[in-house]
């Protein structure tokens, strides 16, 4: 009788444990979105202090951002009244705009965090890359309506062959500055770079080219 009962009791487990496997085979899976803001609330007060160790924290973003999509950087803001501003970007690569959306959609509520999608307008700012400066201040434009668009030739001071691909690079990152991601990648069109000393009598300065982006539709 006692060898019966131990069988049925070894049945028994045996069954219940195929029963949970199957609920957890069953469980849906969580979405690399879900499995990102999970990680980033638990690592909350870490990222927050991000400074503390710099290079091991930006690692760690990475990573978790890669299986969202491997396109996909990301900023951190200063604090302002308690709360750090974390900008999800697709480094201006438009075939990962849709899962910036995404994640950002998928944000749950994070007490000291503001989650922006898309690197936002800051002003212009002076850029230096590798020995060169760049000051918006000297920079200027001309634009033209291009299929619902803006049409650009910037005019850069010191451009020359040599000097065409670096200058470039440092102010798409001032058209960024100025326009913030978004608008720069969907509402400009295509951009000329050419020496500020070519700049026709009614160029504009770079500070008045977000106002001349606004006047178009929203995308």
């Amino acid at each position: 009788m006692r060898r019966n009962l131990a069988l049925v009791v070894l049945v028994l487990v045996a069954a219940c444990g195929r029963s949970a496997a199957i609920a957890r085979t069953d469980a849906p899976p969580v979405s690399p979105e879900a499995a990102f803001w999970a990680w980033f609330a638990a690592s909350s007060d870490r990222l927050f202090d991000f400074d503390k160790d710099r290079s091991a924290v930006f690692a760690d973003v990475s990573a978790h951002l890669k299986p969202v999509d491997v396109g996909l950087i990301f900023e951190f803001g200063p604090v302002r009244e308690g709360r750090r501003e974390f900008v999800i970007s697709a480094d201006g690569i438009q075939k990962a705009f849709p899962a910036v959306r995404r994640l950002a959609a998928a944000a749950p509520p994070l007490a000291r965090w503001t989650i922006t999608a898309f690197r936002p307008r800051h002003g212009a700012y002076v850029i230096e890359m590798q020995g060169r400066t760049l000051d918006p201040k000297d920079v200027k434009f001309v634009s033209r309506p291009e299929a619902g668009m803006v049409g650009l030739v910037v005019f850069l001071p010191g451009l020359t062959a040599e000097s065409h691909d670096l200058l470039a690079r440092m102010a798409f990152i001032l058209l960024d500055s100025v326009l913030g991601e978004y608008d720069t990648e969907t509402k400009v069109g295509s951009i000329a770079w050419k020496d500020a000393r070519e700049a026709p009598a009614d160029a504009q300065p770079l500070s008045a080219l977000a106002a001349v982006v606004d006047q178009l539709p929203a995308r």
